[in-house]
């Protein structure tokens, strides 16, 4: 992932003014939403080779959100899945479970994780 946040990095730097656009944090989460909607058109549509096309255009924002912040995006990105391993243990999800009952447990475990309680992930 690293390389991918450098060719990001090197990309907007080469355009000083994407760049210094891209600064303005309240147009940066005006153009993520924009690609994050298209892409929940295209996976409402099923439609695989144009979610393909939709999925990279969100990293991307992604990624130079990380930069602009200086993240290191791989190293978030296995810490996120530590603290997932350890907020959701594999031993607490049966195979029989139904979505709801998943969704109830992973509830459950995020408040019992100190999560404030004003958001709860809904899906799963």
């Amino acid at each position: 992932m690293r390389d991918e946040q450098a060719l990001v990095n090197d990309f907007m730097v080469q355009r000083p003014v994407m760049l210094e656009n891209n600064r303005n944090k309240a147009s940066m989460v005006r153009l993520f939403l924009a690609e994050a909607e298209e892409l929940v058109v295209e996976l409402e549509a099923e439609d695989v080779e144009k979610i393909a096309q939709e999925l990279p255009d969100v990293i991307w924002f992604c990624l130079t959100i990380a930069n602009l912040y200086g993240i290191d995006m791989e190293n978030a990105f296995w810490a996120k899945a530590i603290r997932n391993e350890h907020k959701y243990p594999e031993e607490n999800f049966d195979g029989s479970m139904t979505y709801e009952e998943a969704a109830t447990l992973c509830r459950a475990l995020w408040a019992e994780n100190g999560n404030d309680n004003h958001f709860t992930p809904d899906k799963i």
